[in-house]
């Protein structure tokens, strides 16, 4: 477990949901996924990791751009990981 995460959940918000917690967990892991590859990596259902995703972006966990190869889907990464700048679109 990183550093970043274990401050993180240490002084998180109680009421985040578990699912954005595995959200989180998965990104840091893999790197930057798209909605559905992280719907595919998590078996949750779509609504739910849109609401986690929704979530993690309203704390600033969260960098979402725009994917080169289909500008359709969104590439999610955590902040400083390389996925792009701190800001979410």
């Amino acid at each position: 477990m990183s550093d970043r995460f274990c401050w993180y959940w240490s002084t998180a918000d109680p009421a985040l949901p578990p699912s954005a917690k595995l959200i989180y967990r998965v990104l840091e892991s893999d790197g930057q996924l798209t909605q559905k590859d992280l719907i595919e990596r998590t078996a949750l259902p779509s609504r739910t990791v849109r609401y986690a995703l929704g979530r993690l972006k309203e704390k600033n966990l969260l960098v979402q751009r725009f994917s080169v190869m289909d500008a359709r889907q969104s590439l999610h990464s955590l902040p400083g990981t390389g996925g792009g700048d701190n800001r979410t679109t």
